[in-house]
């Protein structure tokens, strides 16, 4: 069992309960675990397929949650990099493992050196400035959540 299995249970069990209270909002472990079936559908959509790469270069945000769980979901790789490191540590990362996807926040865009990583694909951004990137909001509206009990991925405001 991993740990997007236990979040599937715990959406079962405890669905309007808090997974995570962040920067003033509530995600309940229903939300939780219809956002990571969500992009794992689209992660499939993209191409990614069980064992590929996904490079996480997110600093500790809800997001990560999400797309660690989506990544996991897929059956994909979740390939964590510290948000502290500067291009030549992520491009080491991201060619190394051959990330194909990576998710990253509009901050962090000017360390990942794109044309330097053969394999990486799509990049991600979860927050802040896109710079003409895809966001992650929109590839969770665009894809289906395979959660029969999920109706909506809505953020509760404390």
């Amino acid at each position: 069992m991993n740990i997007a299995q236990s979040v599937e249970r715990a959406a079962h069990w405890f669905a309007e309960q808090p997974a995570i209270i962040a920067e003033g909002a509530t995600i309940s472990y229903r939300e939780l675990n219809a956002d990571a079936s969500r992009l794992a559908n689209a992660l499939r959509a993209h191409g990614v397929q069980r064992g590929d790469r996904v490079a996480l270069y997110l600093p500790n945000i809800a997001a990560f949650a999400v797309c660690y769980l989506g990544t996991l979901k897929v059956g994909a790789i979740a390939v964590s990099i510290n948000a502290i490191f500067k291009s030549d540590e992520v491009k080491h990362i991201l060619t190394d493992s051959g990330a194909s996807v990576l998710f990253t926040v509009g901050d962090l865009l000017a360390h990942v050196p794109r044309r330097e990583c053969p394999a990486l694909t799509h990049v991600v951004v979860c927050e802040g400035e896109a710079q003409g990137n895809p966001v992650l909001d929109d590839w969770l509206s665009r894809a289906c959540c395979s959660c029969p009990s999920s109706t909506s991925s809505a953020r509760t405001r404390s």
